[in-house]
């Protein structure tokens, strides 16, 4: 919830509720999270401005700093399904090391399970759960690459057994993991 008083906004003597689209939520997260890091210089910038234009230009200011300084990537998807298939590798990285299923991803994403499966079908031309395992397995290489035990890896990812692991990896990749390490251990 964001909360703020202006003068420039007529008053009728209650409370007025806004609801944002994305666009405009992450542009006010940005922006929070700008303040966040240097409360002293938005907070200088802010009480500088005498007026809601001002304000709006100090903010706009502040937002092109940090687009620019940080280089964050500006959605330009207009398809829905587009949105929403990033919106469901989000999630999935942001659940790699866990056991998720196509329920977990649909209810994230507010979509049917039979949605997500479209979605995914015609995004990533595979399955759901199909590319979740993909994603693992890639994780799982990057850390077989660190030497990390592959019994680590296994139960870091989630699998109920090393065997278990190792037999998946295979089927994905077409070698063992031990061979995979063997063969790009990354050397210090």
């Amino acid at each position: 919830v964001y909360q703020f008083y202006t003068d420039d906004i007529p008053h009728h003597n209650e409370a007025q509720v806004f609801q944002l689209d994305e666009n405009n939520l992450a542009l006010i997260r940005i922006i929070t999270e700008e303040a966040e890091k240097n409360p002293t210089e938005v907070q200088h910038n802010l009480v500088q401005a005498n007026d809601l234009n001002e304000l709006s230009v100090k903010l706009l200011e502040i937002l092109l700093t940090r687009l620019t300084e940080n280089k964050i990537p500006v959605n330009y998807e207009k398809n829905p399904d587009e949105r929403l298939y990033k919106k469901a590798i989000t999630f999935m990285k942001e659940n790699l090391y866990r056991n998720i299923c196509i329920d977990d991803v649909a209810n994230y994403c507010l979509v049917s399970p039979s949605k997500i499966k479209n979605v995914f079908s015609e995004f990533a031309g595979s399955g759901v759960i199909t590319h979740f395992s993909y994603m693992k397995f890639n994780e799982a290489k990057r850390m077989l690459r660190e030497d990390m035990p592959i019994g680590v890896i296994s139960e870091k990812l989630g699998y109920s057994s090393q065997a278990y692991f190792s037999l998946c990896f295979k089927k994905f990749t077409g070698v063992s993991p031990l061979k995979y390490k063997k063969e790009n251990l990354q050397s210090c």
